[in-house]
């Protein structure tokens, strides 16, 4: 079954038109792009949208006459559905064809709710994020159950007008060798998990990106294991990317330019976990070029890299605001556990927790690191961060709290649902609370920060006077002191070096 095999049909070969296409459709099935039928009942109400499981037999109506999976791909591909149309799926595993050559492609602004139970009969589509019920776009062909030779990758998205996703897993995505790139000299080699290209936009609401794993080994084309943004927009909300793995350059997401279009993330509330790569550069997050990271109630946590930013590697313009990155590490060497700034003045953090592990790696080593005697960062203030290193120039705030480790603010502390989505770091009572919101909003406003900051990554209320940095909010009677044992160092910043 190769109904996704390289299939890229232009809205020039749809006619508007309630007839079947067969001038273009190569040998494949095509749906119209028309309303779906109004439900035969006694209900006045519009017909809510398309119903998909991976069992179904009919052409969508209701849960009872649910399309199939296969279906509903196809339909994506050819852009059959209606700008702005809603697709309800049920849990249950969706695999994208039965080929490592085959890929979901989407080409139009449509919006895909999974995570309603595969018993549901009917019309109804309300819901409660996260569901209980787990809907899987899966790249695991030969379903072994990792991703691996023989499976593929995920998805390809092209459509300026966003397609939005909720409550879905993208999982098993695997590539072992680049496939192609555009003339221009932009590099859009894909990736194995989802690929933003060329103008498309995405959005992202509690959903999973999760073992996908990418084998190229060349450092243009490696990374992005989870998602690869070229010439594309990404908003994430609620969403957990964890479990990924590249050879190089970005072991979850890789950012890249791409001529004619901007690269851009968006990213709230989420947990990024367990990615890393093998190589160098961006265990985590790799940005190539002049793209932008928007990042806020954020956690990086248990990444890794062999070198040069177990967080996130990056030459392009990064906001950061009350984020937590923590016990990610550099195997050989640190040049930046947590951060590595390759950019020029386009850097800025407030109210973050950017701290390395005593014991797990070299003492002295910066979590921080500057790369280049022309990099700068102005802080935001209230940021707490264990070394800041490298020849580049750090410009401390007053408010800042350096000479920190993770075992000194978290104790024993470990990923846990603390009564919210997704897991966060619990900081511990009565540490570390000083942000006023006004300063923390205004900040995010004067950079273009999209999201509020009034809340943390479970969605609980800030205080007004004193906020705690980082992603999780301790809601308890905080005043805002600082209850740390023991003497901590007083590290003097000037122009990227450090001393007692």
């Amino acid at each position: 079954m190769n109904y996704l095999k390289k299939i890229f049909f232009s809205t020039g070969c749809l006619l508007a038109s309630v007839s079947l296409i067969t001038s273009c459709n190569n040998g494949y099935e095509e749906y119209d792009m028309v309303d779906p039928p109004r439900p035969i009942s006694s209900d006045t109400q519009a017909f809510p949208g398309y119903f998909v499981k991976v069992d179904g037999t009919g052409s969508g109506t209701s849960w009872d006459d649910a399309m199939s999976g296969n279906q509903f791909f196809t339909m994506l591909a050819n852009n059959s559905f209606k700008q702005g149309a809603d697709i309800y799926m049920a849990a249950g595993i969706y695999k994208v064809g039965t080929s490592s050559s085959d890929f979901v492609s989407v080409s139009s602004g449509v919006n895909i709710h999974g995570g309603y139970d595969p018993a549901s009969t009917g019309y109804g589509t309300s819901i409660s994020y996260p569901s209980s019920f787990e809907t899987i776009i899966s790249g695991d062909i030969n379903e072994d159950g990792i991703a691996n030779q023989g499976d593929a990758r995920l998805m390809e998205v092209t459509t300026a007008i966003p397609v939005s996703f909720y409550g879905v897993t993208f999982k098993g995505g695997y590539i072992a060798t680049a496939t192609h790139s555009e003339a221009s000299g932009a590099n859009l080699s894909v990736r194995s998990g989802i690929n933003v290209l060329k103008g498309g936009a995405l959005n992202m609401n509690y959903c999973n990106i999760e073992g996908c794993i990418s084998d190229i080994g060349a450092n243009s084309d490696a990374g992005g294991a989870a998602l690869l943004i070229s010439g594309g927009v990404v908003k994430m909300n609620k969403c957990v990317i964890k479990d990924n793995q590249s050879n190089n350059r970005g072991g979850a997401i890789r950012m890249i330019i791409s001529q004619g279009h901007d690269t851009k993330l968006y990213m709230n509330n989420s947990l990024l976990t367990h990615n890393g790569i093998k190589g160098d550069f961006g265990g985590t997050i790799q940005v190539s070029g002049s793209c932008d990271i928007f990042m806020n109630n954020c956690t990086l946590v248990d990444n890794y890299a062999k070198y040069g930013g177990a967080g996130i590697n990056t030459s392009g313009k990064l906001v950061l605001m009350n984020s937590t990155l923590v016990n990610n590490l550099c195997t050989n060497g640190s040049n930046g556990h947590e951060l590595r700034c390759e950019g020029k003045n386009n850097w800025f953090l407030m109210n973050n927790i950017i701290l390395e592990t005593a014991g797990k790696s070299n003492t002295g080593n910066p979590s921080l690191c500057l790369n280049g005697n022309d990099k700068s960062i102005i802080s935001g203030g209230y940021n707490l961060i264990s070394f800041v290193g490298g020849s580049g120039s750090f410009m401390q705030d007053q408010t800042d709290r350096l000479g920190l480790t993770f075992n000194m603010v978290y104790g024993n502390a470990a990923l846990a649902d603390n009564d919210g989505y997704p897991k966060t770091l619990a900081l511990p009572n009565r540490r570390y609370a000083a942000a006023p919101l006004s300063s923390l909003q205004s900040y995010a406003s004067k950079n273009m920060l999209i999201y509020n900051v009034g809340t943390d990554q479970r969605g609980m209320p800030r205080k007004t006077e004193h906020i705690c940095p980082g992603a999780f909010e301790y809601t308890g009677n905080n005043d805002g002191q600082t209850n740390v044992g023991g003497n901590l160092p007083n590290l003097n910043i000037n122009n990227g070096q450090w001393g007692n």
